[in-house]
């Protein structure tokens, strides 16, 4: 477990543009704190003498708080205020990741250097976070009255991950292999923008994106003395969607 905390900071930035000499100044304070912990953790069970089963699992978590004061100004060639507004705002986001594997492992009595695994894997890993901005404007524009705009967004990366492989030698010197795997990732963004407490709409604000990856490969080998060869095959495919929540038309694969 561990808990952070940066203290109160000044910070100031100036920005010159060269094509009409306008400065962009800015000054303020900011400050932030947050926790988080992270935890692993391993179990095997041996069946018997020729099963064995693995379960481990890895998590971390975190969670954010910051808050700014900033004052702002835009001067042009001769130094007077083009637009100036004081900004506060302040923010929170969580963010971490959860896997969770199972890992069976079979050889078989018969035959010493035969072996079967089979793996399964879960992942997660959601990332949200919230703001919240309101500028005051001083010298008009950008606004003549106080802005409120909130930020929300949604977040998650989730994945299945499934696998086989196995080995068999047929005689003294030959032995073949094959395996396949298989990967369901899906991401997905959920993102909310209001202005005065008024959604302001998007066609990408809702969006999936999901990952089907294949694999498949076979392998033979040949040893003989201090000798050894082996050849091998192996394909890939991956299918892709991407969707557009809040305006299906512009889906693609």
């Amino acid at each position: 477990y561990y808990d952070y905390r940066r203290p109160e900071g000044e910070y100031t930035s100036f920005r010159l543009d060269k094509s009409n000499n306008h400065q962009l100044t800015q000054d303020g304070v900011s400050k932030n704190r947050g926790n988080g912990q992270h935890g692993y953790g391993e179990l095997s069970y041996e069946i018997d003498s020729l099963n064995l089963i693995n379960v481990s699992f890895n998590r971390h978590y975190g969670k954010g708080k910051g808050r700014s004061d900033w004052d702002v100004r835009n001067l042009d060639d001769a130094n007077s205020v083009l637009t100036q507004y004081h900004q506060y705002g302040n923010s929170e986001n969580t963010y971490g990741g959860t896997d969770v594997g199972v890992d069976y492992q079979r050889t078989f009595a018969n035959k010493k250097d035969r072996l079967l695994t089979i793996s399964y894997k879960y992942s997660t890993n959601p990332n949200d976070s919230e703001s919240n901005t309101t500028m005051d404007p001083v010298v008009a524009p950008p606004a003549t009255s106080s802005t409120l705009t909130r930020l929300i967004t949604d977040a998650e990366i989730e994945e299945h991950t499934g696998q086989v492989d196995f080995v068999t030698p047929f005689n003294k010197i030959h032995s073949i292999e094959a395996g396949a795997k298989y990967i369901a990732r899906n991401n997905k963004s959920e993102n909310d923008r209001y202005v005065n407490n008024t959604l302001i709409p998007s066609d990408y604000d809702n969006f999936r994106h999901k990952n089907n990856i294949l694999g498949a490969y076979t392998g033979y080998s040949l040893k003989k003395g201090k000798w050894g060869t082996k050849v091998g095959l192996r394909l890939e495919t991956t299918l892709l969607k991407a969707e557009f929540l809040d305006d299906r038309s512009k889906d693609f694969d």
